[in-house]
């Protein structure tokens, strides 16, 4: 929603909120794969049969932090363009 009124403020401002918002995905994203790579190098646990249901929500939150991670430098690279 800050981002619809987006044009009330000046265009390095929010470049700088969307930044912001980058390095908390990024953050979360390398948290994400390191849990992954815990998870999918231990046998043990990929051998328990709740490992399906661990998996799914730590790719889920893989995915839509990736997603937001390319919304950003999408977004970015617009709004540079018209600095």
């Amino acid at each position: 929603m800050k981002l619809f009124f987006g044009g009330q403020a000046p265009d390095e401002d929010v470049i700088g909120l969307i930044r912001e918002a980058r390095e908390r995905h990024m953050s979360r994203l390398d948290q994400y794969r390191g849990m992954e790579e815990a998870y999918t190098c231990d046998e043990k646990e990929k051998n328990d049969s709740r490992y399906p249901y661990w998996i799914a929500p730590l790719r889920y939150g893989i995915i839509a932090s990736e997603a937001m991670v390319q919304w950003c430098d999408e977004t970015i690279t617009r709004l540079e363009k018209r600095l």
